[in-house]
């Protein structure tokens, strides 16, 4: 193309098709172009007064991997200013000409398209353990695999008790790239295959917003944890999809897994839940909206990873695109489903720093213990009450982490809220939902003032109010005596 651009195949182009200025009419360089001279002319991406390879400009002055593209006009810009012939328009730096491409299938009733990753080779941004590996848009199957999908055990969906030559007639060039949903089977690590539906199961790690949290399966929210890594200085975002409706796509926005989007920046860019610097981080991705299915079923997932900016656009990711890093596994699953587990079982107990008071107001701190014991989980709200005393102020700090023996408390995952005969504490943390077999512990902070002129006690009692199920009532209440005498 005689206007400049330099397009594929040119190793010149000064628009035009004059010889003799350095750029025949051909479009390639004259002569007259002197590498090693230290001077960037016509057809070299840099020169750097040498022809000495290994040095960030190859004996043939052209920029090698890893460094800058070149952009003056006075010599080849772009990709061809690079010895590997490649420019990576996001990083603008010089890299071999790679990729990571989807796997999973494209024919016999399925379409879940294209999805490729460009691979920098400084840079890991990875799902899964192992870094993504260049490949062809369709891996190339070998003789083992292929013997083996055609007698032995590796089965593609679509094909379920189809073996041998009639298996053979039926399959397409896809079918096959997508062994195992897996050309590219030495990175498809990061997922199990066989995953679990369970009401009440939780996943911990990393959430869409950045911050480390728990996350509970509930009728209509699915989750799994994904290891994944980023070396790059800026986030990247981790996205699922997974064809719960079987359709063979990944089109439908419902089947991609929540993202966080930060309004606060001008390109409305999502905030990415892998932040700079991760390695081998556990990623919760959590999908909403689905119901848990009566039975188990079988599907593919997609995983993506990238710090490229439009792929983190408020508008992607897409299940099929380019991006300019990372990496993209596809995966056959199963997902099962597990009944809903058993009611819950609370216990609570009670510890009280100071029992006994004389004359005057002193302060004292409550540390209360819930429990439950029996792998259940509640259906609504887990509600504890503090029987109220005029000669008693409590007071409760949402941002208590440990309470005065160091022990770690969770009053932020608590709302207390007082009313005129009571305290209350209401579990809040994970969605409301109470993490099966759990244990959580909360800090009070008290003052009694011993009534004037009297002794005895007082009982400061903690007990369930609301337990969502609660199967045994002989552990839901827990007080400790409180003694007092005032001679004035």
């Amino acid at each position: 193309a005689l206007d400049g651009s330099g397009t594929s195949g040119e190793t010149c182009d000064d628009g035009n098709t004059e010889d003799g200025d350095g750029c025949s009419s051909t479009c390639q360089v004259e002569s007259n172009t002197t590498c090693g001279n230290g001077i960037l002319e016509l057809g070299e991406g840099c020169d750097d007064n040498n022809t000495d390879p290994d040095d960030g400009c190859s004996a043939t002055c052209n920029i090698e991997i890893g460094g800058g593209c070149n952009t003056d006009d006075n010599g080849s810009t772009g990709s061809n200013s690079c010895e590997s012939g490649y420019c990576n328009p996001y990083t603008d730096t010089c890299e071999e000409d790679e990729a990571d491409y989807s796997d999973a299938p494209l024919s016999n009733g399925f379409n879940y398209g294209i999805a490729k990753h460009q691979i920098i080779s400084n840079r890991v941004v990875k799902i899964g353990l192992v870094k993504a590996d260049a490949e062809l848009p369709s891996q190339t199957v070998t003789w083992s695999n292929l013997f083996n999908i055609l007698f032995g055990n590796i089965s593609i969906p679509g094909f379920p008790s189809i073996y041998g030559w009639d298996k053979f007639n039926k399959l397409t060039l896809a079918d096959l790239y997508s062994i195992n949903s897996g050309g590219d089977s030495n990175d498809e690590n990061s997922i199990n295959s066989n995953l679990t539906w369970s009401v009440g199961a939780t996943c911990t790690g990393l959430l869409s917003n950045g911050q480390v949290g728990t996350v509970t399966m509930t009728e209509t929210r699915f989750c799994t944890t994904v290891k994944a890594s980023n070396d790059s200085n800026i986030s990247a975002q981790l996205v699922g999809w997974i064809d719960f409706d079987q359709s063979g796509t990944f089109e439908n926005i419902a089947e991609r897994s929540v993202v966080d989007v930060d309004a606060d920046t001008s390109n409305d860019n999502t905030q990415g839940n892998v932040p700079a610097g991760t390695a081998d981080q556990d990623i919760v991705l959590v999908w909403e909206g689905h119901q848990k299915p009566a039975d188990g079923f079988n599907t593919y997932v997609r995983l993506r990873i990238s710090t490229d900016p439009v792929f983190k656009s408020n508008h992607s990711p897409e299940p099929n695109n380019d991006a300019a890093d990372g990496e993209v596994e596809d995966s056959a699953i199963s997902i099962a489903t597990v009944d809903n587990p058993s009611d819950p079982d609370y216990e609570v107990a009670l510890a009280v720093s100071k029992t006994t008071f004389i004359d005057n107001a002193e302060s004292f701190f409550v540390t209360i213990r819930i429990s439950e014991l029996d792998g259940g989980v509640n259906t609504g709200d887990v509600v504890y009450s503090i029987n109220k005393n005029s000669n008693i102020a409590l007071t409760f700090d949402n941002a208590l982490t440990t309470n005065p023996y160091g022990q770690a408390v969770s009053n932020a995952d608590f709302e207390w809220i007082e009313t005129a005969s009571m305290y209350k504490l209401v579990y809040r943390g994970n969605s409301s939902i109470f993490p099966a077999s759990g244990r959580l512990y909360v800090g009070v902070t008290g003052v009694f003032t011993p009534p004037s002129g009297a002794k005895g006690k007082f009982i400061f009692k903690v007990n369930l109010r609301t337990g969502s199920g609660d199967t045994n009532a002989n552990n839901n209440e827990d007080s400790d005596a409180i003694s007092y005498s005032s001679v004035n």
